[in-house]
């Protein structure tokens, strides 16, 4: 079955990814981004308040310690723009 959504990855969102420790966590976090492709907002997701990207909203999903920001859309698109410790990826960027 085809997916809703498409993903895309930011240059920046792809190092992150490439930068997680483990191989474990990192396929856990890719999991989940591949979830969004079906429901691009889950009900554990969060939209952060004040915060857009290119005039879009800007999501939350959590993936353990990691957090994975993201928009969606214009059209079926899912833009991935930033992967992250909890510790520190809110004072990233």
């Amino acid at each position: 079955m085809p997916s809703a959504y498409d993903v895309q990855y930011l240059e920046a969102a792809l190092s992150d990814l490439e930068r997680i420790p483990t191989a474990k966590v990192r396929r856990q976090v890719a999991m989940k981004i591949e979830a969004l492709k079906e429901d691009p907002h889950p009900h554990h997701s969060c939209k952060l308040q004040g915060k857009q990207y290119d005039g879009s909203p800007i999501f939350r999903v959590r993936s353990g310690d990691y957090r994975v920001f993201y928009t969606v859309g214009p059209g079926p698109v899912i833009t991935i723009l930033l992967i992250g410790d909890r510790r520190d990826v809110y004072r990233k960027r």
